[in-house]
């Protein structure tokens, strides 16, 4: 199951690489609530999202998939709450740079960042888990923060 609960996350940041929409959204609940409240892009605080369909997508999809990205995941720590339920912290690097620069050598313009989240993970049939809500923390970033 530890791998079911993880694939949940792994499914979301895929996704959100590949601007692949539906492997993003098969990573959520419909009604997720993301609260990015201590993640700073470029010293600026972020926002609470709720809902899929209405925040989510366009805010971080729609946002970020017209750019590169490359989101590292680590340091798993799964916490089993309830046959259904499941708790998983973890920690992100996560790459960004301008469509089209992910040929040349050395970025010219990049933005990385490193972040903790802790997710609150459900099944919802089976083994397909989903994430219900998560919630970020920013720890270090490096490079052009207008990139964004």
């Amino acid at each position: 199951e530890r791998e079911a609960i993880i694939d949940s996350l792994l499914r979301l940041y895929a996704g959100l690489d590949s601007n692949d929409h539906d492997l993003f959204t098969s990573a959520f609940t419909n009604n997720i609530e993301i609260d990015l409240t201590k993640v700073h892009m470029g010293g600026q605080p972020m926002t609470t999202m709720k809902g899929l369909h209405e925040n989510v997508v366009p805010k971080v999809l729609h946002f970020l998939g017209p750019f590169g990205t490359s989101h590292a995941l680590s340091n798993f720590r799964v916490i089993k709450e309830s046959p259904d339920t499941a708790s998983v912290e973890f920690t992100i690097v996560a790459q960004h740079w301008r469509p089209g620069d992910a040929s040349e050598p050395i970025l010219p313009i990049y933005y990385t960042m490193s972040n903790k989240y802790a997710a609150k993970v459900v099944r919802m049939e089976g083994d397909l888990w989903k994430v219900q809500h998560m919630q970020g923390w920013s720890l270090w970033a490096l490079g052009d923060p207008t990139l964004l």
